[in-house]
């Protein structure tokens, strides 16, 4: 998922929706946090730019999980943002202007699909991806669950438990190769009866 998501925002052009999906696909926002996300709602976390996810009692939005989370930006979102500040301006509502409608995004990622070459794809496809890419990169489930706004890490294991086993193994081949590179032969020198005493 995470490669078809990056190529329908790397070859889709409309400048509007981009801005929109990059952003979802930094920051694994959900639709409707990116539709009520203001510039009220950019904030500073120990020295680095984040969005701040709440309650917004003038238009009745709650984040689903019912609680405030905080996203930190990575540089490609703060960029992200400043081409959103660019588009929309820099008051109200980060990624559409009041005066006109929120867009279909749906439509426009259908749309995106067919230009990019992509299918399978949908706007929801860019937060799991972003989920997909933390975990791939390093990121504890634990971390991402967070990042993610999950409830409790028991829904992000039910949904990205495949990539975090993934990079379990990946975890430990980079043991091996340290192990490797030290020379420490006695890693493979272990017989096969030994094996029987060595504990769960």
């Amino acid at each position: 998922m995470d490669g078809m998501c990056l190529k329908l925002v790397d070859r889709f052009r409309e400048d509007k929706f981009r801005i929109r999906a990059e952003f979802v696909f930094e920051t694994g926002l959900r639709r409707s946090e990116l539709k009520n996300a203001r510039w009220s709602w950019i904030t500073s976390c120990q020295g680095r730019p984040c969005i701040r996810i709440q309650e917004d009692t003038e238009t009745g939005f709650v984040p689903k999980s019912g609680r405030t989370r905080i996203v930190p930006l990575s540089a490609r979102a703060q960029a992200v943002l400043e081409r959103a500040r660019e588009v929309w301006g820099s008051e109200g509502y980060l990624f559409f202007d009041t005066k006109s409608a929120w867009p279909n995004l749906t439509r426009s990622t259908h749309r995106a699909c067919n230009k990019a070459g992509v299918t399978d794809v949908d706007f929801h496809g860019l937060r799991r991806s972003a989920g997909a890419r933390w975990l791939s990169e390093g990121i504890a489930i634990q971390d991402v669950s967070r990042l993610l706004g999950h409830q409790d890490v028991g829904t992000t294991m039910r949904h990205y438990a495949g990539i975090s086993d993934s990079h379990l193994s990946s975890c430990i081949a980079r043991i091996d190769g340290i192990a490797a590179n030290r020379n420490d032969r006695r890693g493979h020198d272990i017989k096969e009866d030994s094996l029987d005493r060595i504990p769960a």
